[in-house]
């Protein structure tokens, strides 16, 4: 499925966007924000992605090329207290500063037709991030230190979240 935002569209991965991804989570500043692949092989995980893409999309640009992807995960929030969708993306370096990331967030944000509350984990260093999380309408929780969907800590992060 292709659904349209403001800046282009957003669909389902499919399996010839392997390269892309690969590509992606190579990049040092994602490798360094989108902390989801720690503890796997990449080229194990991009494959996964594209065999079972639910929860997995892609970005692209108004002329139909990819420049960003965007995860969705259900899992617990605040140490089990409740469920939340969780999102993770990243933008191509190329194609950073468009409006993609924002689009794409906002696009996800409005089609939650659910109770669950929406969550970002973002680090404090990652201010563009932080931007698209307001511009959105995501707030800061003030949790003094994040804690991961798996429960842990996350140091230097802080959690973001939309309709809690």
């Amino acid at each position: 499925m292709r659904w349209n935002t403001s800046k282009g569209y957003v669909r389902n991965v499919e399996a010839s966007d392997y390269e892309f991804l690969y590509r992606m989570f190579n990049y040092p500043d994602v490798k360094k924000y989108c902390d989801v692949v720690q503890g796997s092989n990449l080229a194990i995980f991009c494959r996964r992605l594209t065999q079972d893409p639910r929860g997995t999309y892609i970005i692209e640009n108004g002329f139909g090329r990819s420049v960003g992807f965007f995860l969705m995960i259900m899992a617990p929030v605040f140490n089990g207290m409740c469920n939340a969708f969780w999102f993770v993306y990243a933008i191509d370096p190329s194609y950073r500063r468009q409006g993609h990331a924002t689009a794409a967030l906002s696009f996800f944000a409005s089609s939650n037709n659910t109770d669950m509350p929406l969550a970002l984990l973002i680090h404090l260093d990652n201010t563009n991030s932080i931007k698209v999380a307001e511009k959105c309408g995501f707030r800061k929780m003030d949790v003094g230190v994040g804690t991961k969907a798996d429960g842990s800590k996350a140091i230097g992060e802080g959690l973001w979240l939309r309709g809690f």
